[in-house]
């Protein structure tokens, strides 16, 4: 293909395709074994994936939702996290979604007692036990 570079009216051509060139393998190569990341190799990084550090858990919300729990190593330094994360189960999707938090180990205990405080509040309104609602659904 000629391309115009100027009013002169010269042309450029482009090279003719080339056809890749396959390597031939050699019959007299020495095979030699590949050393595993678990092998003596100091230079081999491990996987980029943390492991739960405890089992996960799950609180089922109704047929197809759930919340699960899991504490696992994350961020940039590899600080143990806790994950509260919403798992849906739909025609159209199968899987974790957007929806949930994710913050340090560190900040449980807080989140326990605020939680505690709650469960109190809501257990003391008025003298009306919001739980009972609850439980006399389960019952039926």
């Amino acid at each position: 293909m000629k391309l115009p570079t100027s009013k002169k009216r010269a042309f450029i051509t482009s090279p003719p395709p080339t056809k890749p060139v396959k390597e031939q393998k050699s019959t007299t190569a020495k095979k030699t074994s590949r050393k595993s990341n678990t092998d003596n190799n100091i230079n081999a990084l491990g996987s980029d994936e943390y492991k739960d550090l405890i089992p996960t858990r799950e609180v089922i919300l109704d047929a197809k939702n759930k919340l699960v729990i899991s504490v696992k190593r994350g961020g940039e330094i590899g600080l143990p996290k806790v994950d509260i994360r919403l798992y849906v189960t739909s025609d159209q999707y199968t899987g974790f979604t957007k929806k949930g938090v994710n913050f340090d180990l560190s900040h449980l205990p807080e989140l326990k007692s605020l939680l505690c405080d709650v469960i109190e509040e809501c257990s003391d309104l008025n003298g009306d036990n919001l739980f009972d609602e609850f439980e006399d659904e389960e019952e039926e």
